[in-house]
C-alpha cells in the first residue's frame, strides 16, 4: 500500500469518527433537552410535607389512569405488573395501591386487601372494584403503610408498585410488611428507584437533570431511593430482582426472615377499631 492509500485511508477513518461524534453528540443534545423539558424545574429545595404529597395525589386520582397507563404500556411497566401479581397467591396485600391498576392482574387468590393514604385514590379503587367484580373479596382501606392496620402473619402475599417511592416512611412501611407477612410469604414490588447504573447517575447529576429536589413537590414521588436498600433495612430478604427502564425500574422478589412466630393467623384480621372505606364480597 502506498503512502497515499495509507494517508487517504487514515483521512477517511478519521472522518467516519468524527462523523459518529457528531451525530451522537447531537442525539445526546436532543435527548438532553427533552429530558429536560419534561421534568420540573431544578431548584435546591426542601423536601415538601406529606400532606402536600398527598394533595398532589388527590389531586390527580380521576385522572391517573387515563393519563399514565399508555406510558406503562409503551415502557412494559404494565407487562412487568401483570407478571409479577399473577404470582400472588392467598391472602393479599397491597399497600400504596393507587387506583388499583393490579387488579385485573390478581388470578385465583383468597382474598385481596388495598391500603392508600390518599382518599381520591380509594374513591377511584371502590369504582374500580365496581366495575369488574373480581372473583374474590376486596377491603380498602384509607390509611397509612407504615401502619397497617392487621394482625401479625395474616398475609400470604404483598404486592406493591410504585409505593416505596411514594410513602412518607419507605423503611417504616417495609417493617409493616414484614410484620403482616405469613412465614413464608413473599412480597413482589415493581417500584422506581434511583438510576442503578452510576455512571449515568453521575452524568445525570453534573447536568442538574438528577435528583431534581423540585420532583416531589410537583409530582409526589421521590425519584433517587434505594428500593433494594429500603427493602434490606426493612428487614426482609431480597431474593431477586431485575433492572429496566433505563435503571429506574426494580422488579423485586423478597422473602422474609426466618424468625419466630408466636401466633400462626389463619388469615388478616383487622383491627377492630379500623375504619374500612369499602368492603366487596363476591356474589
Amino acid at each position: 500500500m502506498t503512502s497515499g492509500s495509507k494517508l487517504a485511508n487514515i483521512l477517511t477513518f478519521s472522518n467516519v469518527i468524527n462523523g459518529l461524534v457528531i451525530v451522537n453528540g447531537a442525539l445526546l443534545y436532543t435527548i438532553y433537552t427533552n429530558y429536560k423539558a419534561k421534568r420540573p424545574e431544578y431548584k435546591l429545595v426542601e423536601p415538601p410535607t406529606e400532606t402536600h404529597r398527598i394533595n398532589i395525589y388527590n389531586s390527580i386520582a380521576s385522572t391517573y389512569d387515563s393519563t399514565f397507563e399508555p406510558i406503562f404500556e409503551k415502557n412494559k411497566v404494565n407487562k412487568t405488573k401483570k407478571v409479577i401479581v399473577a404470582n400472588a397467591t392467598g391472602h393479599v396485600l397491597e399497600v400504596a395501591a393507587g387506583t388499583l391498576g393490579n387488579l385485573k392482574y390478581y388470578g385465583d387468590i383468597d382474598s385481596l386487601t388495598a391500603i392508600d393514604k390518599s382518599v381520591r385514590m380509594c374513591v377511584e379503587m371502590k369504582k374500580k372494584v365496581e366495575k369488574e367484580k373480581p372473583k374474590f373479596p376486596v377491603t380498602i382501606i384509607c390509611g397509612d403503610a407504615s401502619k397497617v392496620p392487621f394482625n401479625d402473619s395474616g398475609f400470604n402475599t404483598i404486592v406493591s408498585t410504585y409505593a416505596l417511592c411514594s410513602v412518607e416512611d419507605p423503611v417504616a412501611c417495609v417493617k409493616e410488611i414484614a410484620r403482616v407477612m405469613k412465614p413464608g410469604g413473599s412480597y413482589f414490588a415493581l417500584e422506581r428507584g434511583k438510576i442503578h447504573y452510576w455512571p449515568i447517575r453521575k452524568l445525570m447529576s453534573a447536568l442538574r437533570l438528577y435528583p431534581n429536589p423540585s420532583v416531589p413537590w410537583k409530582n409526589g414521588y421521590y425519584e433517587d431511593r434505594d428500593p433494594l436498600q429500603i427493602i434490606q433495612d426493612g428487614g426482609l430478604k431480597v431474593a431477586k430482582f431485575v433492572v429496566f427502564g433505563f435503571g429506574v425500574n426494580y422488579s423485586i422478589f423478597s422473602k422474609r426472615d426466618n424468625v419466630k412466630v408466636v401466633h400462626f393467623a389463619d388469615g388478616p384480621e383487622i383491627d377492630q377499631d379500623t375504619k374500612v372505606f369499602y368492603r366487596y364480597t363476591p356474589q
